[in-house]
């Protein structure tokens, strides 16, 4: 698979992106990240891999508005989503659409916070991003991400929705959820499985990935199991 075909994966990805990203699993890894990245009033925020803005969606639900907010994504229809949800939400909300394998067109310093979720693992230059992502920081800045692990089963993902339903009603929703998730999510989920195989997208190890982040400049850093136990969530400060 390569980078054009990657491309057009993720701008087709677009058409349910919000419905996979509004399901209970991905809405509790955003909680996760929230509860994490500690963000602060007039704090401003990366979104690495913003996406249709799943984890601003979150924010606003918790009534976090008070910050700065600037989401990248290489999907233009991603951003385009975005847009249309988001805009005039926050103080400030800028999008931007970018490749993150390229240095960052920020100043040193410049951001409080940096987030990025299921977006680590298409990226070629890793490292590199981490050593932007540290120069972009502010000293004390904080960054949250989370990946999927080398043992990443799609599964239990799907398992997750009825572990945590306790009424009748919650069955239901997650059976709606699992038939509509098969006729159109499943089939993206294939095409990334594909990539995966291939070696064009890599899920990596707890040790490899605190070893890239050491390697970024990043001596503080926790790293724990979220997203149904399926990903990474490593927080690091500057």
């Amino acid at each position: 698979m390569n980078k054009f075909f990657s491309k057009i994966l993720w701008e087709m990805h677009s058409l349910v992106y919000d419905f996979k990203v509004g399901s209970r699993v991905h809405r509790d890894l955003q909680d996760d990240i929230i509860n994490v990245l500690d963000i602060k009033k007039a704090h401003k925020l990366l979104d690495a891999g913003i996406g249709t803005g799943a984890l601003e969606s979150a924010l606003l639900r918790k009534d976090v508005k008070d910050l700065s907010v600037l989401g990248v994504d290489l999907s233009e229809k991603m951003l385009n989503k975005a847009e249309e949800k988001l805009a005039n939400e926050f103080r400030e909300f800028k999008l931007l659409r970018l490749d993150l394998n390229n240095s960052l067109p920020f100043t040193g310093n410049y951001f409080d916070r940096i987030a990025s979720s299921n977006t680590f693992y298409i990226l070629h230059n890793k490292l590199d991003f981490l050593k932007e992502a540290y120069r972009v920081l502010k000293p004390q800045g904080k960054i949250v991400l989370s990946t999927p692990h080398e043992k990443f089963k799609g599964t239990e993902i799907m398992k997750y929705h009825y572990k945590k339903a306790n009424k009748f009603s919650h069955y239901v929703s997650a059976l709606v959820e699992t038939i509509v998730a098969l006729v159109l999510v499943l089939p993206f989920e294939l095409l990334i499985t594909i990539a995966e195989k291939s070696g064009q997208y890599e899920h990596l190890g707890g040790e490899s990935l605190q070893k890239l982040f050491k390697e970024a400049g990043f001596d503080s850093h926790e790293i724990t199991l979220a997203f149904a136990d399926q990903n990474w969530l490593i927080t690091a400060t500057k």
